[in-house]
């Protein structure tokens, strides 16, 4: 249904993923999610890791709060391989 994963570095929580089911989705779960994380004992700060071509992740992050700080670009590489290597 929903998963949320993040990091506590002494009062600051980091978001790095977070996904709701697309079956799942506007009912709150996610929000849920980010509030209960939030909500966690000695959280003072926080931040998340967003896609920037996730609309509806950058919408519910920005109604919470949260406002974009930096952008980060990410690299990929295709392995052609079954066990990985080049």
């Amino acid at each position: 249904m929903g998963l949320l994963t993040g990091d506590l570095d002494g009062d600051e929580l980091t978001i790095y993923d977070f996904f709701v089911d697309g079956a799942y989705q506007r009912r709150g779960i996610g929000r849920a999610l980010v509030g209960a994380a939030l909500g966690e004992p000695g959280v003072r700060a926080a931040a998340a890791e967003v896609n920037v071509d996730n609309v509806a992740s950058r919408a519910l992050f920005e109604a919470l709060g949260f406002e974009p700080v930096r952008t980060v670009s990410w690299y990929a590489r295709r392995l052609d391989r079954e066990d990985g290597a080049p």
